[in-house]
């Protein structure tokens, strides 16, 4: 084979050769995550693929396995191609005044006061909370008027943002029950019942550490 030739095939091949092997790191994570239950070897066989902003199981599995900090780099690189997605990207608050003034004697929770900041998806917002329990995101950083089309997340990040705004844990809990009586389809309960579990782990992660 000629040098021309040579080169000709691997300009050809090599692309369609990686992508065959992206594919197969891709069914490997995928199978080790959904029946193996090992996070921790799926996050490996992720990491050999190029990072992307559509490889969005990439970040549920850096979550499952600890790395928050992947998994908040992973939600945020989703915003490149779907902002309206209330699950897994964030998008940027340009026009939105803060609820309070940062210190501000009105703000009925210290998670609420905040500056103008970076609007997050629940799983952002989740990740980062573990990431710095001691310092988690401010609510106000969970979008007012999410542009997803499903109900179930817009309602979703409205339970996390009015859960963490109340100080009573009998107002809370009123907040919650609320929030989960409030779907009747299965695949909404799922959702429902999914992202409050999630609010409630991060919520017993920060008072272990403080």
């Amino acid at each position: 084979m000629s040098n021309i030739s040579l080169i000709s095939f691997l300009i050809v091949c090599l692309p369609f050769c990686s992508s065959l092997s992206a594919s197969a790191a891709y069914k490997s994570a995928f199978e080790s995550f959904v029946y193996r239950r090992d996070s921790t070897a799926a996050l490996k066989l992720y990491n050999t693929i190029p990072h992307s902003p559509y490889l969005w199981q990439r970040g549920l599995v850096a979550y499952c396995s600890g790395d928050y900090s992947s998994a908040v780099s992973q939600f945020r690189l989703d915003k490149d191609v779907n902002g309206n997605d209330g699950e897994e990207v964030s998008e940027l608050a340009l026009l939105r005044p803060p609820l309070y003034p940062p210190h501000s004697k009105k703000c009925p929770n210290p998670f609420v006061a905040t500056v103008l900041t970076p609007l997050q998806s629940l799983w952002e917002f989740a990740s980062a909370c573990r990431l710095n329990p001691t310092q988690p995101p401010p609510v106000a950083s969970l979008p007012v008027d999410s542009r997803d089309p499903r109900k179930v997340i817009r309602d979703s990040i409205s339970l996390y943002r009015d859960y963490l705004a109340k100080d009573s844990p009998s107002d809370r809990e009123l907040v919650l029950s609320t929030f989960l009586s409030s779907f009747t389809s299965s695949k909404d309960i799922f959702y429902a019942d999914m992202y409050a579990a999630l609010l409630l782990g991060e919520q017993r992660t920060q008072h272990a550490v403080l």
